[in-house]
């Protein structure tokens, strides 16, 4: 019982801060799609999913965790990789021109 309001509590938190980004982003009159994303990227939130999850059965909450831990050492070996392109373009201005991601 003590696990599952701990990750309520997590979730929660987590929650709350995105709706506090949103309306501040909102008040600046930017986009809010910046909130969307911390609570999908937020590891609180996560592990207050696995917490939840694994008060209701230990089993699946294991399968969760080394499943959301595959997926972060995944970002991590993507973020090596990029490592040296991401060092040769620091301090050229140009560099995001024709970078899809921008």
């Amino acid at each position: 019982m003590g696990i599952a309001v701990l990750g309520i509590g997590m979730v929660a938190w987590a929650a709350g801060l995105s709706v506090w980004l949103a309306q501040r982003l909102r008040a600046a009159g930017r986009d809010t799609a910046p909130a969307r994303r911390f609570l999908l990227h937020s590891a609180i939130g996560w592990a207050g999913v696995v917490l939840i999850v694994m008060s209701l059965n230990s089993a699946f909450g294991a399968a969760l965790a080394v499943t959301l831990l595959v997926v972060c050492c995944v970002q991590v070996v993507r973020g090596v990789r990029r490592f040296p392109q991401v060092w040769r373009t620091l301090g050229d201005p140009d560099a995001w021109r024709g970078n899809g991601r921008a």
